[in-house]
This record gives structure tokens, C-alpha cells and sequence, in this order.
């Protein structure tokens, strides 16, 4: 959930039944709002959605500030997202699949965390050519 948070209380509950659905096990990646905020609005689509896209990023001349702050949300998520899939234990008989640029630095992490496991990555969108992202 993007838009809001689960209450803490209610965590441990939608945890267990998010572990046990079959026949793929999931395991939400629970989020402080400032960090959620600055990883999805922020460094995700407002700056690699743009770049993307081919769109200029003006907003990092201006706002320097505020771009190393959804930068550090965007690591910070990242490594939420790694530590949530290293806490079920994934074997060498696992994929894991990563979707899209939310999580672009989710695969080295993972790659960090357990060499020999196997790492699906997709984009969807192009690749777009190297001068864009000398922008950043």
C-alpha cells in the first residue's frame, strides 16, 4: 500500500496471512510515511520517471535538498525491500523477480546479501540512451 500506511497493530496479522498464501508467499515491506513518500513520489516519479521518459530533470537544479533526501528514501527502500525477501530465506531453488525502476538497486543489494541467488530484473520501460542519465 503506496498511499497509506497499515497500522501497527494490524501488521503481524497481515503479515502471517500475506506468508501464507499459496502458491506464492508474500511479505509486505512496511514503510515510515517520509520514507514511502520520499522513494515513490519522490526519487521514483519525480526523477527516474522523468529520465525514463526523456523528460530534463530541472527539478535537481533547484532543488538539490530535496533531491539527496528522496535519494537517500530511495536506498532506504531499497534495502527494506532486500531485508524483507532475505528475511524468508530464499534458496538456490528460488527467482526472485524484481518489476520496474521503483526498485533498481533491489538486485545488488540482493546480489550483496546472497551471491548465489538467482535475480529476474525487468523494465518497463526502454533504456534510455547514456547521455540522459549524465543528468542526474
Amino acid at each position: 500500500m503506496v498511499n497509506g500506511q497499515v497500522p501497527p497493530e494490524e501488521r503481524q496479522q497481515l503479515t502471517t496471512l500475506l506468508a501464507a498464501q499459496q502458491p506464492f508467499r508474500c511479505c509486505p515491506v512496511y514503510l515510515d510515511e517520509e520514507t514511502a513518500d520520499g522513494y515513490y513520489n519522490g526519487f521514483s516519479n519525480n526523477v527516474l520517471w522523468p529520465l525514463l521518459h526523456y523528460i530534463p530533470l530541472s527539478m535537481l537544479d533547484s532543488h538539490g535538498d530535496a533531491a539527496e533526501r528522496q535519494w537517500s528514501c530511495y536506498q532506504a527502500a531499497n534495502a527494506a525491500f532486500c531485508d524483507a525477501v532475505m528475511s524468508i530465506s530464499p534458496t538456490e531453488l528460488d527467482t526472485v523477480w524484481v518489476q520496474d525502476y521503483h526498485l533498481m538497486l533491489l538486485p545488488q543489494y540482493l546480489r550483496d546479501a546472497s551471491p548465489s541467488l538467482s535475480i529476474g530484473w525487468f523494465l518497463h520501460t526502454p533504456f534510455v540512451i547514456a547521455d540522459m542519465y549524465l543528468t542526474l
